[in-house]
């Protein structure tokens, strides 16, 4: 594989399902190791981990809308990796319902759970962008509309 990703490691948040997990695959597909990063649903990761091409990926916990746990993760993976050259900010809180059957007090809530868990993890992203010992590279934010869904 001649691939500019060969021998990179990348932290990707919310890689469990959805986009990061599509993100997760393409990267390792390119050569880079990945931190595999989830908030509750360890069996998921764990079929990410199994499923991705390449050597050396690992699963990470943490609940980014504590910002205790959002600050350790990117130094685990740092750490376990042996560095970190990029980020992909991607984890959300998806809460299912629909427009007809959610109150505008239950919206709220889920809408102020998805803030918090991005503020916190820009702030920590943000902080992180400035430690040489643990960033490397650069930081991917994605964010998405699903919590409209």
């Amino acid at each position: 594989m001649n691939s500019s990703l060969q021998n990179r490691t990348a932290l990707v948040t919310g890689a469990n399902r959805g986009i990061g997990r599509a993100i997760a695959n393409l990267l390792a597909a390119e050569g880079a190791r990945i931190a595999i990063h989830f908030g509750s649903d360890r069996t998921a990761a764990k079929n990410v981990l199994a499923e991705l091409p390449g050597e050396g990926h690992a699963i990470f916990q943490a609940n980014l809308t504590q910002k205790e746990e959002a600050t350790v993760l990117p130094h685990q993976a740092a750490e376990k990796l042996g560095r970190l050259d990029m980020v992909i900010n991607n984890a959300g809180i998806f809460e299912p319902h629909g427009i007809d059957t959610m109150s505008a007090e239950d919206w709220q809530k889920a809408w102020d759970r998805t803030a918090t868990a991005d503020e916190i993890a820009q702030v920590v992203l943000l902080a992180v962008s400035g430690r040489a010992d643990a960033l490397t590279g650069g930081i991917i934010d994605v964010n998405c509309a699903s919590y409209f869904r």
